[in-house]
């Protein structure tokens, strides 16, 4: 029973920062090879590797499945490190292709035209969230008017 109650909890190590840090510090030349020694090497590492690819192939869909699942060797910290890359808002390439999207909205029809409003509200949401500043009004008017379908 002690055993079933201990295997339920999420996994948590010590040395979580050290590990990371050094994650960061190698991410453009880490290998699989590297990041799995790493893993061996930091106790308990092995339980949340383990953890965290069996939950990334339970629960993502789309794209973040198939990169869960197209990841060598069921590595969790590497389905991590790959999804955080992809999707992670603190990156200076998102925060400039957010920004982007914004300006260059497009007219859409008449018909379309609440759904692409929310889309618009959410580019701006991710990126204020990111940049932890309030996007110009200026740039929002412009994208909204940029919708209008006339």
């Amino acid at each position: 029973m002690e055993l079933q109650k201990q295997k339920s909890r999420p996994c948590r190590f010590p040395n979580a920062d050290e590990f990371l840090d050094w994650a960061r510090t190698n991410e453009d030349t880490l290998g699989i090879s590297q990041a799995d020694a790493k893993i061996v090497e930091v106790g308990g590492l092995v339980d949340c590797n383990n953890q965290l690819y069996t939950a990334g192939a339970v629960f993502l869909m789309s794209e973040p499945s198939s990169i869960t699942m197209s990841t060598p060797g069921s590595n969790g910290v590497e389905v991590w490190r790959k999804l955080s890359k992809r999707y992670d808002p603190q990156t200076a390439s998102r925060k400039k292709d957010t920004m982007t999207s914004i300006i260059r909205t497009q007219p859409v029809a008449l018909k379309n035209l609440s759904y692409a409003i929310e889309k618009l509200e959410d580019l701006v949401r991710q990126r204020e969230d990111s940049q932890g500043a309030p996007t110009d009004n200026d740039v929002k008017c412009s994208a909204t008017v940029a919708l209008d379908p006339t």
